[in-house]
């Protein structure tokens, strides 16, 4: 009986020694950290914006390719990049985003073509995982105790090996590529000029993409689900959700079958989509270091086309729900 106690005893002790490291001592504070700090700046931002205002909300992409900066300037209507990047937990950004959303208010869904089929092993286990157990417990708690007990087990040797070497260079003064420092007020990457560009270029020129087949943007999947709910939230409290098309070469097969699969599953709940008349697709050498992220005057272009397209939603008479077209050229 007392080796069993001492057993249970030795878990216990490993137990409270593994919560006691990973969930006060060692993060991610280069990689990871950025993940809580954008979404503090932009929920920030957000919530300061009396009136009906614009939010753009999706991955990288909605941070990178475009610009709210110019967008607000256009329409005369604020606008909050809420972009942060591919991967993070649909369920944790929105419940950053919710309570910063009015009547009246529009969000821009140009959401990555590949997140529309993450499972719930993906969701649960994404980059904010790790860093809600360290800096947001409190958070994490309110998505649930299935997503508690996964992020609380989603640590390795591994990760603590890269997290000591993180917390040392952060503590040495170095500092991410990207940043806060980048950031317009609107929450806008900025920074990513051709001129820095040009380090990329071989990558971009050269990186292929594996675009999803119509048949698998259609079917079933666990990010859709939270995805429906969150439309259905937004119908109850007059928020209107907008889906677009996430910025890609003009070489992808972005076709028809792929836009109306997309278009199909924001109507069928209540939503509206919109499409510019280039698909949102650009030349290779408008992209920064991804075949995602836009340079900056490719950033201001886009968002200039988007702009246009936008504004009549924030107005009487606004399109009806359904594919919408800007007519503007390339």
């Amino acid at each position: 009986m007392k080796a069993i106690c001492r057993l249970l005893g030795a878990c216990l002790a490993s137990l409270v020694l593994y919560f006691a490291v990973f969930g006060f001592l060692l993060h991610k504070p280069l990689t990871l950290g950025e993940v809580t700090s954008l979404l503090a700046v932009k929920r920030h931002y957000a919530a300061s914006i009396r009136g009906p205002k614009l939010v753009i909300f999706a991955g990288s992409n909605a941070r990178f390719s475009h610009r709210c900066e110019t967008i607000a300037r256009l329409i005369s209507v604020p606008c909050a990049n809420f972009g942060t990047g591919r991967g993070i937990g649909f369920d944790y950004l929105v419940s950053a985003l919710k309570p910063v959303l009015h009547p009246g208010d529009i969000v821009y869904m140009p959401w990555e073509y590949d997140w529309y089929l993450d499972d719930k092993a993906e969701v649960m286990s994404g980059p904010d995982a790790p860093e809600m157990f360290y800096r947001d417990k409190r958070e994490l708690l309110g998505l649930g105790v299935e997503r508690t007990f996964r992020a609380a087990f989603s640590f390795t040797l591994p990760f603590a090996v890269s997290a000591l070497a993180e917390m040392g260079l952060d503590a040495g003064g170095f500092h991410p590529r990207f940043g806060l420092q980048n950031l317009t007020p609107e929450g806008d990457e900025t920074g990513n000029t051709p001129e820095k560009a040009k380090v990329y270029a071989s990558y971009v020129a050269t990186a292929k993409a594996d675009m999803p087949s119509a048949a698998e943007l259609s079917k079933p999947t666990y990010i859709k689900s939270l995805m429906v709910d969150f439309f259905a939230w937004a119908r109850r409290h007059g928020v209107v959700v907008v889906g677009g098309l996430q910025t890609a070469p003009d070489d992808l097969p972005v076709t028809q079958d792929r836009i109306d699969a997309l278009r199909q599953f924001y109507e069928q709940n209540g939503q509206r989509f919109l499409v510019l008349d280039n698909h949102s697709q650009y030349p290779r050498s408008c992209f920064y270091d991804t075949l995602a992220h836009l340079n900056e005057p490719c950033q201001i272009r886009h968002s200039t086309k988007l702009a246009a397209a936008i504004a009549p939603f924030f107005h009487r008479g606004a399109p009806a729900k359904g594919l919408e077209t800007v007519s503007s050229k390339r």
